[in-house]
């Protein structure tokens, strides 16, 4: 973790409220929805069949389809191997996904296409190789340990593109210290391999072209390193085959095409000098998408043979998802593009995208809608994982007329967490008469100003995914139904099922209006021998710790608007009445938080190499708190560690000594206006039940449930594998934490770490409600008082007087 954790730990505890895409942070992008009109989801909606692949060997890698054949490759482990013989660690220019299957389409020339998920496999962040490695930002840094080759065997197949005819085409062998970074078929079904290698010694990559006949023999092979031109500046992000079978490489910023005689013959950056995805259209063009400007995505079409850029396509959203969005074309379309809900055609000639396939209606999981691609609008071809093994399954087109007429249900969320998705699916296969349809607002430019102009016009979704949004505000506005009468007339769940000062927290004037099946909990962390072993003080214990370690400062950042932040990013609503208006931003609470944040510094943080880590300087006492944002039951150990022994949960301070907050995970509400508010309950409550919150992979930090919480403490103290009350196997707590020069191995916690947590939880009866507006009026008019220009009194009653006009205006 690098210097500037403090400021991405805050950023990332707004953002798990906010749940904003990271592609879409901060575009001034066209609002695309008013284009849209409202889908028939009859017609997106696709059928699967599993193919019979039986006698496979491994676990499938990349697929790619050339004409009527689909090729892909697999992997296959040796048991023996033992345990970090295989580390291996690479960058993004080495490998795109050596453990993906990798997206392909044709076209009608019947050219193939190797596609990498970004999601699985990012450019700028992790990806993986064959021993499931992790690498460094952007793929600056490589370090290389072990030889995976030894480990894994690599074997190739085809099938025919109506699931027939499985062909074994032999074993790849390939030297063990290569790894297949894409697999590239001609349009007369010649296979070649990209082979990636790293040097220790020089820590550079090579890349090789290996041509590999019909027996998985490779036959020939030609070093590329010096014509790709990678370096530590960039990224090697695809590799395919072209209708003329030229080899087309593109990195992070240029597109590279090679003829078969490996001559190159076309070096193109993008006007905007960034690529972000790459396909070929039915006509065997390249098509390179980018949304890295103010205008959100668009398309440029690139003449290989004049070596210049044709014409821009603007396309009607903001972003491209992940680095496969685009994929090649075929019949009607001149090439396909994907987005969180689906997959659609592009026709050039009208400049119109069609969506074709709908992830949910067609009960897609988020994991399989990245490795779906298609192979003409009505036939799609996939890959997905399960315990068993990868399968690959073919997508068909449902006939619309077949289709049950159902009453929608409609879930709304500037973000819709894969959760949500998955319920989504499993509660349309099983309910007859109701269908879930998702409304994601994330692609907006502001997700949350697009989804309350909708609630204002009457748009209102059935349910609401309160992620980003006041829920204070919108029960006072009355946008919310109490949901104690559906919890009272339940025969599965009540409101008895939750832990007291979570149901405590969830309340609003004793009504609650969402559930939520997990939480975390924001609160300030300090050394016991500094504060005592008691949680809770109030701003005048703050000032006297200071006042006596006047030597430390408060927290990591010294600059004053960092430290503001620190205090009001969990904490608005103890200075917010959304029921009744009232704000208390001229109190002393708030005047100490102001005048203690002054005495900082106006120059940034210098957070580079060089400077002190934060650990270190808590280590040392020169630094006495932690801003605890998402704080988890493993982060007792972390943070014994980090201020060398006890240490207390001492939360934030203030008059009712009661400074820690829950954050809620997927809160959910029910539209008060609703026509479907019984058939809604029975979605939501989904999230409520013992076997969702119970489960290991389905909730990743604290349940709401007491029973299911209970399950968690018994499994973070575990010395012993055993089976749990829903009959899985949970295996003792083995993990580990890095943060800067903090490493530190975490194990099962003893009872008194667990028990720490447990009343840190039990005492905690406060929901962190973070609002961007009133957090930006706060350090707007904090700014002129940290220059001085104006008094500590002055400075709290102008922001007493702004919020509060803000809020009475928007409760």
């Amino acid at each position: 973790m690098n210097k500037a954790r403090w400021k991405k730990a805050a950023a990332f505890a707004m953002a798990s409220i906010m749940m904003l895409s990271m592609a879409a942070c901060g575009k001034k992008t066209k609002d695309s929805s008013s284009k849209k009109e409202k889908e028939n989801k009859k017609e997106m909606t696709f059928q699967s069949e599993d193919l019979k692949i039986d006698g496979v060997k491994g676990d499938i890698n990349t697929c790619v389809v050339s004409g009527d054949r689909i090729y892909f490759y697999t992997m296959e482990w040796d048991d023996s191997e033992t345990e970090g013989e295989t580390s291996k660690e690479v960058t993004s220019e080495e490998t795109s996904g050596e453990e993906d299957l990798t997206e392909a389409g044709s076209t009608e020339e019947g050219t193939s296409e190797e596609a990498t998920s970004e999601e699985a496999a990012s450019e700028e962040e992790t990806t993986e190789a064959p021993s499931g490695e992790e690498t460094s930002e952007e793929g600056a840094s490589e370090e290389v340990t072990g030889e995976p080759s030894d480990a894994a065997k690599y074997y190739l197949y085809s099938i025919k593109t109506d699931g027939t005819d499985l062909q074994e085409l032999g074993q790849i062998d390939i030297d063990t210290d290569s790894y297949i970074n894409y697999l590239l078929v001609s349009k007369d079904g010649g296979i070649h391999l990209l082979l990636g290698t790293y040097d220790e010694k020089s820590q550079k990559s090579s890349y090789e072209i290996a041509s590999v006949d019909e027996s998985g023999k490779i036959t020939d092979k030609q070093d590329i390193t010096d014509l790709l031109g990678i370096t530590d500046q960039n990224y090697l992000s695809k590799a395919m085959m072209d209708s003329k079978d030229r080899y087309v490489f593109t990195t992070d910023q240029n597109i590279i095409v090679l003829d078969q005689s490996f001559k190159k013959i076309c070096e193109m950056k993008p006007e905007s000098s960034y690529v972000e995805s790459i396909a070929l259209t039915k006509d065997g063009d390249i098509v390179v998408g980018d949304s890295s400007g103010d205008d959100g995505a668009k398309v440029q079409v690139l003449d290989v043979e004049q070596q210049k850029w044709g014409d821009t396509y603007k396309m009607d959203f903001n972003y491209f998802n992940n680095g496969d969005a685009l994929m090649n074309g075929s019949g009607d379309y001149d090439f396909y593009y994907k987005d969180d809900s689906g997959i659609y055609g592009y026709q050039l000639a009208s400049k119109k995208g069609t969506k074709l396939m709908d992830f949910v209606a067609s009960n897609v999981t988020s994991d399989a809608s990245y490795f779906i691609l298609p192979i003409d609008a009505e036939t799609m071809i996939g890959t997905s994982w399960q315990d068993s093994g990868s399968k690959l399954t073919l997508y068909k087109k449902v006939d619309p007329s077949s289709i049950k007429d159902k009453t929608t249900i409609t879930v709304g969320a500037m973000y819709l967490d894969d959760n949500v998705k998955r319920a989504a699916i499993d509660f349309n296969k099983k309910n007859d008469q109701y269908q879930i349809e998702l409304k994601d607002y994330s692609s907006e430019e502001d997700p949350e100003t697009k989804m309350n102009a909708d609630i204002i016009a009457g748009n209102v979704p059935d349910i609401i995914c309160l992620n980003g949004v006041s829920v204070d505000q919108y029960a006072e506005k009355g946008i919310l139904e109490d949901l104690s009468t559906f919890y009272e007339k339940d025969q599965d769940i009540s409101k008895d099922d939750l832990i007291p000062s979570v149901e405590k927290a969830m309340e609003i004037d004793g009504k609650l209006y969402f559930v939520s099946p997990s939480f975390t909990i924001s609160t300030l962390i300090a050394s016991a021998k500094d504060v005592g072993t008691e949680s809770g003080w109030t701003m005048d214990d703050l000032k006297k710790l200071l006042k006596e370690k006047s030597d430390a400062r408060p927290f990591y950042s010294e600059n004053k608007n960092d430290t503001l932040y620190s205090f009001i990013a969990s904490n608005i609503n103890d200075f917010v009445d959304w029921s009744t208006g009232e704000c208390s931003f001229d109190s002393q609470d708030f005047k100490d938080i102001l005048e203690i944040s002054n005495q900082g510094k106006n120059e940034e943080m210098d957070y580079s190499e060089d400077s002190p880590s934060e650990p270190s300087l808590v280590k040392s006492g020169k630094v006495l708190f932690t801003s605890g944002f998402g704080v988890d039951m493993e982060s007792v150990e972390l943070y014994e560690k980090m201020y060398n022994g006890d240490i207390t949960f001492i939360g934030y301070p203030n008059k009712d000594k009661n400074g820690s907050y829950f954050s809620f995970d997927m809160p959910m509400g029910i539209y008060s206006k609703s026509k479907v508010k019984d058939a809604a309950w029975e979605f939501v409550k989904m999230f409520m039940s013992l076997e969702f919150q119970g489960g290991q992979d389905t909730i990743y930090s604290n349940p709401t449930r007491q029973d299911a919480f209970d399950m968690l403490v018994k499994r973070k103290t575990a010395t012993k594998k055993y089976k749990d009350e829903l009959g899985n196997e949970v295996e003792p707590l083995q993990s580990g934490y890095g943060w800067d020069d903090l490493n530190i191995d975490i194990g099962p916690l003893s009872d008194k770490q667990a028990q720490k947590y447990i009343d840190l939880v039990n005492s905690t009866t406060k929901t962190s409600d973070y609002n961007t507006e009133i957090t930006n009026i706060i350090t707007e008019e904090a700014k002129a008082y940290f220059a001085g220009q104006k008094s500590l009194d002055e400075t709290a009653d102008i922001i007493q007087n702004r919020v509060k006009t803000y809020v009475n205006e928007n409760r």
